[in-house]
């Protein structure tokens, strides 16, 4: 049988607040122990394995260097649970998930070399688990998967390069939609020869009210949309044909340079009419001044006619006009000019 003494084979050294090694028959172990102060320490590999009964501890472990690698075996569930903030540090700024052994993907936190502090998270999938990475949400009413960027900047790429217009992969989202829609019968707008916003009193399940041809959004990082007009069913118009866009009901007009003329055709002649505008939200001259980014906006789309007669439809009654829409779409931070 082997003695197992404290630092040295007379044991004349009592446990204190100091470190010493277990001598198991006269040669220091792996283990030192300390009545209290700097602990225990480990100087080879440790290996912590159960059948999941709790190890309870204030702190279980501190101020504690391994010299190797630190293996934490159990046959059953492991559970870190701390009334604060879990904290996972590596060196080589890689915190790699495995399944049975096999590495399933990674986080790599790499410096973006400005020398400022800032830092990439990069979330990888191994080339052995198919490459995929997925976010899911949790199934409930509240579930929402949220991406924030805080200088406004997205990028989608592949393999490193950037597919998506630079730094603005959110272009091409629709910000707004609206659907001026008649269930089971139409509407008709009659123009005059001064811009009103597009609108007519009717009922869509919430009671008879005014409604009108608008779309609400908020300014994308870019400071760039697209506002597009759809006219189903347009008619009867004896002289050119006039749209607009108006950050108010009563018609005051964004700018002038986005009235436009859409038709100028013979009055018996019927068309559908889709109308673009690109809008920088940089422009002073707007109505209001300058957008911002994250600004909520509103904009209407205001109507008038050289000659007064013509008729905008739209709905589903004898004739199945189809429904008048208006849209917000993302536009990118660059667009090009055409050379």
């Amino acid at each position: 049988m082997n003695d197992i003494k404290l630092q040295s084979p007379e044991g004349k050294h009592p446990v204190d607040e100091n470190l010493r090694p277990i001598l198991i028959g006269g040669k220091s172990s792996s283990l030192e122990l300390s009545q209290n102060g700097d602990g225990a320490r480990v100087t080879g590999g440790l290996e912590v394995s159960g059948t999941g009964k709790s190890i309870v501890a204030e702190p279980l472990i501190t101020n504690t260097i391994f010299s190797t690698d630190l293996n934490i075996h159990d046959a059953g569930d492991i559970t870190l649970n701390a009334d604060d903030d879990i904290i996972l540090d590596a060196n080589t700024t890689n915190v790699i998930f495995k399944d049975s052994g096999t590495e399933g993907g990674r986080i790599s936190i790499d410096t973006l070399g400005s020398g400022d502090g800032d830092r990439n998270l990069t979330l990888k999938s191994s080339a052995g688990m198919g490459n995929y990475l997925i976010l899911d949400a949790a199934a409930s009413l509240n579930s929402a998967l949220q991406l924030e960027s805080a200088s406004g900047n997205f990028i989608m790429s592949k393999d490193g390069t950037e597919f998506s217009a630079t730094k603005s992969s959110y272009a091409g989202m629709i910000l707004g939609y609206t659907e001026m829609a008649y269930g089971t019968t139409s509407g008709r707008y009659d123009t005059t020869t001064s811009f009103v916003v597009i609108n007519d009193n009717y009922d869509h399940g919430d009671g008879a009210e005014d409604h009108f041809l608008g779309v609400t959004f908020v300014v994308p990082p870019s400071n760039r949309v697209e506002i597009e007009v759809f006219l189903p069913y347009t008619t009867g118009a004896d002289g050119t044909l006039h749209l607009g866009l108006a950050t108010a009901t009563d018609a005051t007009t964004l700018k002038s340079k986005f009235e436009v003329v859409v038709w100028d055709v013979d009055e018996t002649d019927l068309v559908q009419i889709v109308q673009r505008w690109v809008i920088d939200g940089s422009d002073v001259g707007l109505q209001g001044g300058a957008w911002s980014a994250g600004e909520s906006k509103t904009l209407y789309c205001m109507a008038k006619e050289g000659t007064a007669g013509g008729r905008l439809f739209w709905g589903d009654a004898f004739v199945n006009y189809g429904d008048m829409t208006m849209k917000a779409t993302a536009l990118p931070t660059t667009i090009g000019d055409g050379t």
